[in-house]
């Protein structure tokens, strides 16, 4: 009886799949809920409304701004040795294009996922462009942006390093 509790249940995680390619945010579900992994704090379309978010979000906020009170001004008073006399500015248009053709491909460092920066990107490009131009005005980028990921890879069929 086990053996058919178990087919049972593999064939609906096929099934699952099967029916959620081409659709990453579905898929993610699919293998989330494969993996055991509870979605808390999340709730179906038919049961969320703009206030619950707007609740949730308020409350994150808070409780960063609570949990980060205490902490200092971020120093940064890193500025560029070199001076750009001159450039082109970055502009809304141009930071909007760039993100509708980024690959569907989730970063560690960005927990967001793109396809909802994708479907933000009108809301983020103004203060993106701003970033890089603010940036590229006084020779400062913010530290906390300043992170990256490094991942060591192979070329197929020549050895590590």
């Amino acid at each position: 009886m086990l053996y058919v509790y178990e087919d049972k249940q593999k064939q609906h995680w096929r099934e699952k799949i099967a029916e959620n390619t081409g659709n990453s945010m579905k898929l993610w579900q699919t293998m989330s809920g494969i993996m055991g992994v509870k979605l808390d704090g999340r709730c179906d379309n038919s049961d969320c409304t703009a206030d619950d978010f707007t609740k949730f979000f308020s409350d994150k906020v808070d409780s960063i701004r609570s949990a980060t009170s205490a902490m200092p001004p971020q120093d940064s008073a890193d500025t560029a040795s070199q001076v750009i006399n001159e450039w082109k500015s970055v502009i809304v248009l141009e930071v909007e294009n760039l993100i509708s053709s980024l690959s569907n491909k989730i970063c560690q460092l960005d927990p967001a996922p793109t396809w909802l920066i994708k479907e933000l990107r009108s809301l983020l490009s103004p203060f993106i462009a701003l970033l890089f131009n603010k940036s590229l005005a006084t020779g400062c980028f913010p530290k906390k942006v300043q992170t990256r990921n490094c991942v060591a890879t192979t070329q197929k069929g020549k050895p590590g390093r």
